[in-house]
């Protein structure tokens, strides 16, 4: 943030950005939806179709868990 903007490097100041924190290396994070695909094989629009009804979608939840891999 500028405070004196009679100073000739004001123009510079200005776009200075300074970053805070790291940037992760390595391989993205899954998400829970991306992880989800991923054990079943099935599209995001066959995922939401699947939620909406409770015993199917508990059906495909304990068929994950037989999938997942072990920590």
């Amino acid at each position: 943030m500028l405070r004196n903007t009679d100073s000739p490097h004001a123009s510079t100041y200005a776009l200075h950005q300074p970053t805070h924190g790291t940037t992760r290396h390595g391989r993205p994070r899954l998400n829970y939806v991306d992880y989800i695909k991923k054990l079943t094989g099935m599209k995001v629009n066959e995922l939401l179709e699947v939620s909406q009804d409770r015993e199917a979608w508990r059906e495909l939840v304990v068929a994950c868990i037989d999938l997942q891999p072990p920590d």
